[in-house]
Parts: structure tokens; sequence; C-alpha cells
């Protein structure tokens, strides 16, 4: 009998990133420690296991590729090669090659440009030439630009994300000399089929540059998603070698501490059953709502019993609610071990003595979130390296020791998830974020800004204070894209900052997106749910904490504090709904360190829902981040604090630039 061996490549190629995840950890403990044996027995054995299940599915350009970095690893097992920077260095360089074979070979992409040079350097170390095992290629080594073509169609939704396309241009500049730049209009729809948001230019570029298809390709981190991107050199005067900088690694990982520690106890779910179970929760979840609402319109005579079927049912949907929940559950340390490396790549680039440290690795999130906050993180890492962080003669004179702390924390926190990157820093200089806004039109000169709304302004498109340029930051894009990011996860992100001491970026994130525990409240006819997470109180307004006040609208005055005031009825247009806001009622939900009070007409109490994206079936609505269906069959919308957030400052603008 014929065996078919495609059926098991999946599972191949989800074992060799826990290898690699492996390979990588026990790498940088020997950066730290070269004589840890261990970790070195750990980095054989993971390629090796590599090897082996390659060249099982005929991958030989993997097999023989893992073969020379085998041998380079097991003489240095057997001491006759030295443990030393020059081995994890070239042993760094052999992962990121091997990581390039295995997505070729997932995919039927091209292989790695660099596999050649690194191929080189592993012979040479082995028999002995140290000298030329050193000498592997890096951008800075190359004397001598390579000619690149480049071709880039953006998704067509580009813009909508804040996104210019301009700043591709501006960044290939600051790489090398741009010699030609062409324009492709071929798919401009006619007039009538147009839709200006929409993006339907491509482009080319020819480039000279010292640099490789790798540093040009992260380019295009940002808007790679649903993008045409090829790059090809057009010359041979010059071998590109992997990019001295660590970028964001695109293969994804699970923890491999656990796949170690449970492997005899666990099994690999795919991720399309877990999703199955959710929505067959989801529907349970509303089965039971709907049961209450009939329990509240039963006979008397009735009422005992169905009230017994609910108690069970209940019980039985929150345990199955959890143990479905807990399978998507992963720990952060999948996220967390890809940045030793990261932070050492990163601070030999800025020549900075940087130390990690990490906490709460063990801390679990829901996969799709988890998979989906490690980019962000990243951003905040690099902005942290390149600016937060003084350089040595700097941090000496300011009395520092050169060693600078870079601290990453995650924590639950009731119903979500709290992760904190944190840097000893110089701090953020509120009064020139300030400054930079005035010239840029984003605040007039005689706005009343708190310190909170002044850094929030860093997350703004576009928006850097860099003097110059670097291949790390500093070109306005990242920070936008961490608060984009972190909100489309219905979290939220907020910065403190101390001068001289340094700056905390802080991201709440929901432990998962399936279901939320909300707050629902009636506006005239219609329900509308928000995030129990952001609610702090609900109250009946009396007349005196009622005002108007210039430039701002109208507010609340609570305590010596005010907050904007949002009629929701006039937001979605119910007519039906109270105008008086002594007669309703206040919810008071926070955004962002900021407040917003919902004026609403009744409260209906706390309550568990599925969440369903209007996106999949209908379209996206402003201010709102999703539906859900009550008891009695009725869609509720899901508010969006954030959005609503944004609205009204919007609002708030609109009506300063009016006065």
């Amino acid at each position: 009998m014929k065996i078919d061996l495609e059926q098991f490549k999946p599972a191949f190629f989800e074992e060799s990133e826990e290898h690699l995840a492996t390979l990588e950890r026990e790498l940088m403990k020997l950066v730290s420690d070269a004589s840890d044996r261990e970790a070195m027995n750990s980095i054989f054995r993971a390629v090796h296991s590599v090897k082996g299940g390659s060249g099982t599915f005929g991958f030989t350009e993997v097999a023989s590729f893992t073969h020379s970095f085998e041998s380079v690893l097991d003489a240095a097992r057997e001491g006759r090669l030295p443990t030393n920077g020059a081995l994890v260095d070239l042993s760094l360089k052999a992962m990121d090659v091997l990581r390039g074979l295995l997505e070729a070979a997932r995919t039927g992409s091209a292989l790695p440009e660099q596999m050649p040079d690194v191929l080189r350097a592993l012979d040479a170390l082995l028999h002995g030439d140290a000298t030329a095992a050193a000498a592997t290629p890096t951008p800075a080594a190359l004397s001598t630009a390579t000619k690149w073509l480049i071709k880039f169609r953006p998704a067509e939704g580009i813009l909508r994300t804040g996104m210019d396309p301009a700043l591709i241009t501006r960044e290939f500049e600051s790489l090398g000399t741009l010699t030609r730049i062409s324009c492709d209009r071929s798919r401009i729809p006619v007039l009538k089929d147009l839709d200006p948001i929409n993006c339907h230019l491509a482009w080319e570029y020819e480039l000279e540059a010292v640099s490789t298809a790798e540093a040009l390709r992260d380019v295009f981190a940002f808007v790679e998603d649903g993008a045409e991107i090829t790059i090809q050199p057009l010359n041979a005067r010059a071998v590109p070698a992997v990019n001295a900088v660590a970028t964001p690694q695109r293969a994804r990982t699970i923890d491999p501490h656990a796949a170690a520690a449970h492997s005899a106890s666990s099994i690999r779910v795919p991720i399309a059953k877990v999703d199955r179970l959710i929505n067959l929760v989801g529907e349970i979840v509303i089965a039971q709502s709907m049961l209450e609402d009939a329990v509240r319109t039963a006979q008397q005579s009735t009422e005992n019993k169905l009230s017994d079927a609910l108690t069970q049912l209940v019980r039985g949907t929150r345990d199955l609610q959890e143990q479905v929940m807990g399978i998507r559950m992963v720990p952060l340390a999948s996220t967390f071990g890809r940045f030793p490396r990261l932070v050492r790549d990163l601070s030999l680039a800025c020549n900075k003595h940087v130390r990690l440290e990490t906490t709460g690795e063990e801390t679990e999130l829901d996969k799709h979130v988890v998979e989906l906050i490690g980019d962000p993180l990243v951003h905040l890492i690099r902005n942290s390296l390149d600016h937060g962080i003084e350089a040595p003669d700097e941090r000496r004179a300011a009395g520092k020791p050169e060693e600078s702390v870079l601290s990453i924390t995650a924590e639950t926190r009731g119903g979500s998830v709290v992760i904190e990157v944190r840097d000893d820093g110089r701090g953020i200089d509120v009064e020139r974020v300030r400054r930079k806004a005035e010239r840029d039109g984003l605040v007039q000169p005689d706005a009343i800004l708190s310190e909170d709304e002044i850094l929030s302004l860093v997350f703004r498109p576009a928006f850097s204070t860099a003097d110059h340029v670097t291949d790390i930051s500093g070109r306005g894009v990242g920070l936008d894209v961490v608060k984009r990011n972190v909100e489309a996860l219905n979290g939220s992100v907020s910065i403190s900052t101390r001068r001289g001491i340094g700056t905390t970026f802080r991201i709440r994130l929901p432990l998962t997106l399936a279901i939320l525990d909300g707050l629902s409240f009636r506006v005239g006819d219609q329900v509308f749910i928000t995030s129990l997470l952001s609610v702090v109180r609900s109250l009946r307004p009396s007349r005196e904490t009622l005002r108007h006040i210039l430039r701002e609208g109208e507010v609340l005055a609570i305590e010596s504090e005010t907050m904007p005031l949002v009629r929701l009825h006039r937001l979605f247009g119910i007519d039906s709904a109270n105008e008086d806001p002594v007669q309703g009622i206040v919810v008071v939900v926070e955004h962002d360190g900021g407040r917003l009070a919902l004026l609403v007409d009744e409260v209906l109490g706390q309550q568990q829902v599925v969440v369903k994206r209007l996106e999949e079936h209908w379209t996206r609505v402003e201010s709102v981040m999703g539906a859900t269906i009550l008891g009695d069959g009725r869609v509720a919308l899901i508010l969006d604090t954030q959005a609503l957030a944004r609205r009204c400052r919007g609002e708030s603008a609109t009506a300063q630039h009016a006065a």
C-alpha cells in the first residue's frame, strides 16, 4: 500500500517551526554562557530533527543545508570547534537560511539568496579557515551597489489604513539611488466605477543600493498584506547577504516549552475544528439567552421546571465554554521568545548595551491574539532601542549605567491581559511633541491639552519627532500601526513617560475575541452593549452636572472631572429615545485613560454575548465593533468605545476650527 505523505507535510512544517524556536532560544543561551553544553545539545537535536524530516519528504535543499549545519554543530559539541561569538553569529545566520528554505519548501518560493555564502562560511569554519568563515558578507561590507528591480502593487484598501504609498519611495531614497520610477495605471476603472478611497495603481522602481533583498522586502513590512511584491537583482556585481538588523519573523511559532512538557498528554488540534467548537458554544449561549427570556414570560405552573432546566444549562454552558476557550489559549512565551535575538541584533546595530528582562511569559491569551500581537510589540521594541534608550556616552553623562534595561511584562488583570514595554531611557519630550504637532497642523497653538492627550499624538500616521531616518525607525511609520493593530483586537495602548527616567507603553488586550462580558442598555427601542471592562459607573445626572464648554461642546462634570456627553440616539438616528439627560441614565466608560459619558434610556444589566463581526455579513459601521443576537431574537450592536472617543475628538477639533 502506498502511503500519501502529503497529508503529513503540514505537521512537519509545524514541528519544524517548534524546532526553529528551540534553536533560537538555545543559541541566545550560548550568547550569555558559551559553556552551556545542554544548550549546544538542544541546538544539535533541533537541526538533526529538521534534517530527518526533510529527507523523508524529499526536501533535498533543506536536507543538504542542515547536513552542513549539523556537521559544524557536531564539531562544536565534541570540542573540535570553539563555542564563541563567531560560531553563534554564523549559527544565527544559518538559522535564518533554514527558515527561508522551509518557507520555500512549503510555498514553492525562491531559495534564500544568502544560502551560498552561509554554506561557504560553514564549510570554512568546519575545515579550520576561521578568516573565511568570519568574512561572510553583510550589507555594510558590500563595496559595490546592486541594481534592483522592484515591483509593487498594493492591496486596494491600503489608503483606508492611513498608509501613504509615497513613504515607500522616500524609504528607498534613504537606502540608495532611485534611477527610475514608473506608475502602472492600467487597472484604474472607468469613472462611474471609480472608488476614490481604493488604490488602483502599481509602481515599478529601479534602485541602486548596497542592500539585500531581505532589507528591501522590509520596506514593505507594513503594507505587504494582500500586495504583489517582486524584488530581483538586475546585475550581479555584489552578493546580497543576511541583513545585519533582525526583522520580525514571518514564520509563526508555538511555545516549545509547552510542547516538550506536555508532549505525552496533549494533541495538536487543527484551528478549523476549534473555530467550529467556538461557533457551537456561541449558539449554546444564544439558546441559553432565549431560554432565560422564556422563563421570564412562562406561566407560574411551569416556572420551577424551566428554572431548574435553565440552571443546568447555565452550568453546562459555562463549563463547555471554559474548556473550549482553554483549547485556544496559548502562553505568550512563543511571542516573547522572539525578542532576545531581536534586542541583541538591534543593540549591535545601534551600538548600545541593552539587557532584556521578560516576565509573565506563562500568561495565556487567545491563539489569534497571540499571533497578531507579536509585530506591534516588535515595533515598540525597535522604537525603544532607537529613540528611547541613549547611547553609552550619553548615559554616562547623565549618571546612568552604560547598560540599559528593556523590560517586557505580561499579567492578567480581570478579564484582560496587560503587556508593558518599559525602558530606562531618556523619556519623551512632551513639549517637543506638541511643537511638532502644531507645525504639522494637528493642534491649534491655543488648544488646551493634557499630557496624555499630547502623548497620544505620537500614534498619528506619519508623525515622528526623529531628526533623521535610520534603518530601525524614525520614518513616522510604526506607532500608528501599533495602535491600529491593537484596537483591531479590541484592545488599547497608552503611554506614560518621565524625562530622563524612561517610557512605558501599556497594551491592554481581551483574553478572547469570541465571547464578551458586556453591559446592555436601551436607547429608544434599540439595545446596545459595551464591554464590561470599559464601564466605570452608571448614574442619573442632575442639571448642575451638565455643562456646555466653548470648543468642547456638551460635557458632564462629576467630582471635578469633565467628560464629553455622547447622545447615542443622535449618533444612531433613534427618534424614540429620551432627549432629556436628567430623565435618562449616563454610563461612564473609559478609553485610553480618558472617559466618555453615554446617555441611555435604561440600563438592562450584565450579560455574556457572542461577538459577530458585521464585516463578515454586511459592512463596517463606524463606532461599532460587532453585533450579537439577544434572547428575544433581536440584534444588538456592540459599541466600540475607542472609535466613539476618536469621533468625539474629531467633532471637538472641528468645533475648535470653526471657532
